[in-house]
């Protein structure tokens, strides 16, 4: 006698297996629920995102942030030559100033002050790398020299975009000089006053 008839086209179950099936398909229910549950979870990640909600007069242009520049090759006996490498020029660019306050204790801000910082060797910025004896000096457009750690002079802000040029020298600081690659990490910090 077999355990399911059609009735009218429906499946029915004769009443002498129900007791039994029904824990059975219970069961089977939990596992495949499991099952579903494990591969759910199996394409899970997570994003975190962070940032900063900051009150500045200006904000730094990406390109800006972070700058690579290439200072080329140089032979030794240029270097002893003239004493330095060629100017590379470089700009940080501040974007969407506004000389609005931010609240009633605030007052406006007109400047901007830059201040870069790294390694200091006698007032340049040290290297590291195989190459030894040089320095980078860094000026701006005005000639005046960035010492590392001391403010440059005042630039005036507008409403809008302002442009911040300096130039970037190597300059032979100690003998004798040593070939080979060299790289310089020079971090800027910008106060508005």
């Amino acid at each position: 006698m077999p355990d399911l008839a059609l009735n009218e086209g429906k499946a029915m179950l004769s009443k002498g297996r129900v007791k039994i099936i029904t824990p059975l398909i219970f069961v089977f229910a939990l596992i495949v629920s499991a099952n579903a549950e494990a591969l759910s979870s199996q394409g899970r990640g997570q994003v975190n995102i962070k940032g900063e909600i900051v009150a500045t007069a200006c904000a730094i242009s990406t390109k800006s942030r972070e700058q690579t520049i290439d200072m080329g090759n140089i032979s030794v006996s240029d270097i002893y030559r003239r004493g330095q490498g060629n100017a590379k020029a470089f700009s940080i660019e501040l974007i969407n100033c506004t000389l609005e306050t931010q609240s009633a204790h605030d007052s406006a801000r007109k400047y901007v002050q830059l201040t870069f910082d790294g390694n200091n060797d006698n007032g340049l910025f040290q290297g590291e790398g195989r190459g030894k004896g040089v320095a980078i000096r860094i000026t701006d457009h005005n000639g005046n020299v960035a010492i590392p750690g001391v403010a440059m002079p005042l630039e005036t802000l507008a409403p809008g975009n302002k442009m911040l040029n300096y130039f970037m020298t190597l300059v032979a600081v100690h003998h004798p000089l040593k070939v080979g690659g060299y790289f310089f990490t020079i971090r800027f910090r910008l106060d508005y006053l």
